[in-house]
């Protein structure tokens, strides 16, 4: 028995000891380190993860767990000073217009596998249909009740799966499959600007830090009618700039990222008044966010180049917005070192860097944290936002923590919701608010010309257990 026994381990322990040499070759890049032992690496733990992830069966991003004794759905804070916008939030597949009371006015809802395609824009993957992974991103409202959203899936890399317009009736105007991720922005013309990865050998010349295969993160233009017009890459753009070095000096530091070194998550384009109120802004050039190197950044997309960059006090930041005053506002995710690296609301301002205000203010203020996703806004139709203020009325999504909240400048939380929909198989688990975004109901007239879709007027919508809403 001794002797097979030894016959089986000691192949097995050599081997045990090759495949922990070569992870620590792959994760130092120490010699013999060779791109193509990376490559082999990745391909190693993208198994291996799929095995584990397969028998665990890790709840999706659409899915946060509570605690079903003390948990609370629905609006939970509701004050005097709560604003009266309407609150757009997307959960699972489906986008909602709630009000301040948490009353469902709108909704839109299409099952993945009911997407048309054709040819040469085909799905990225049939087989996600009723995946439990499926999520709408992101999504904005148009006036005529006409819905643009991003469809993605937990673990993509590429990540995305496209995105779409609907009518008011969640009939598809126009379909685009792509790896489109985070966020999109949609400009005075109806163009869509949208962010997307696609997979790419080796990264430009001047990054000889950047180890291939990478993530080209890059900016896509679609035309109002969902077709591809341009796309810019980050990478090139950065390489074309002054600013190279911040990509290049961060993956010295952090190469193992398995070629995600921007992780690119905001889309805001300046039309002529935002840029009048910023000095380095021009019309038409994109603030985009880049978690991975704990930067913002201004794309000009004519010429191809980043025209501006910084770093600040911030650290794995998301969201960064234009405000009327001309500072710009963050969801700084990890920055808060007065409280050991929690999630914070920033206004900042660009020409010095300087914090000018922030939620929570102080160690003991409300506290906030979402370790990733998350965002903010300034909530429109205010009298301070209408003048120019800055940061007054904000509406914060701290995603990871299922909280949706409505803060003044003082730090007073004027409002609060939580997603109340539950797992039907899954009594500890309730659905996340992937996006929010508010609108003065003035500026959404369709709600008022009697062709609002209500649950009590449309045909039955459900929630999967997936988080996907289907027709029945």
């Amino acid at each position: 028995m001794s002797e097979a026994f030894a016959r089986i381990a000691q192949p097995l322990s050599r081997a045990v000891l090759v495949f922990t040499l070569g992870c620590l070759v792959t994760w130092t890049a120490v010699f013999p380190f060779d791109p193509y032992i990376r490559n082999a690496f990745i391909g190693g733990r993208a198994v291996v993860m799929t095995a584990i992830m397969a028998v665990t069966k890790p709840t999706p991003d659409v899915w946060r767990f509570i605690e079903p004794e003390t948990f609370e759905g629905g609006v939970v804070t509701l004050t005097e000073d709560a604003s009266d916008a309407v609150r757009l939030i997307t959960v699972g597949e489906s986008a909602r217009l709630i009000d301040r009371e948490g009353n469902e006015l709108h909704r839109w809802a299409i099952d993945y596998a009911d997407l048309p395609e054709s040819e040469g824009n085909e799905k990225v993957s049939a087989g996600l249909a009723g995946s439990d992974g499926l999520y709408w991103q992101r999504a904005t409202v148009l006036p005529d009740g006409d819905l643009i959203v991003m469809i993605n899936h937990t673990g993509l890399s590429p990540t995305g799966v496209g995105m779409m317009r609907l009518d008011r009736e969640s009939r598809p105007v126009w379909v685009r499959h792509d790896h489109y991720h985070h966020d999109f922005d949609v400009d005075a013309a109806g163009y869509v600007h949208v962010l997307d990865q696609r997979e790419r050998a080796q990264a430009p010349a001047p990054f000889d830090a950047l180890i291939g295969p990478v993530l080209d993160e890059g900016l896509q233009v679609l035309s109002p009618a969902g077709e591809p017009v341009r796309r810019v890459s980050f990478l090139d753009a950065f390489a074309d700039s002054p600013y190279a070095s911040l990509v290049d000096s961060h993956a010295r530091i952090d190469w193992h990222s398995w070629g995600d070194y921007l992780h690119s998550n905001n889309v805001d384009v300046a039309d002529a008044a935002t840029a009048a109120r910023f000095a380095m802004v021009e019309p038409g050039q994109v603030l985009i966010s880049l978690r991975d190197i704990d930067t913002i950044a201004l794309l000009d997309l004519e010429e191809e180049t980043i025209t501006w960059a910084m770093i600040g006090a911030w650290h794995r930041q998301h969201d960064p917005d234009f405000l009327p005053n001309g500072n710009i506002l963050i969801f700084d995710n990890k920055g808060d070192w007065a409280r050991g690296g929690k999630s914070r609301v920033i206004e900042v301002d660009p020409a010095t860097g300087g914090i000018v205000w922030s939620f929570p203010d102080g160690p003991d203020g409300e506290p906030l944290w979402s370790d990733y996703r998350a965002e903010q806004e300034v909530v429109p139709g205010t009298a301070e936002a209408e003048a120019g203020a800055g940061a007054q009325t904000i509406l914060v999504n701290a995603f990871t923590t299922g909280r949706l909240l409505e803060v003044d400048r003082a730090g007073r939380v004027l409002w609060e919701y939580r997603c109340p929909d539950r797992h039907p198989e899954k009594p500890k688990v309730a659905c996340s608010v992937m996006s929010a975004t508010a609108f003065a109901r003035a500026d959404l007239p369709f709600l008022d010309d009697g062709g609002v879709m209500t649950l009590e007027t449309a045909d039955a919508v459900t929630l999967r257990p997936g988080g996907g809403s289907a027709r029945r």
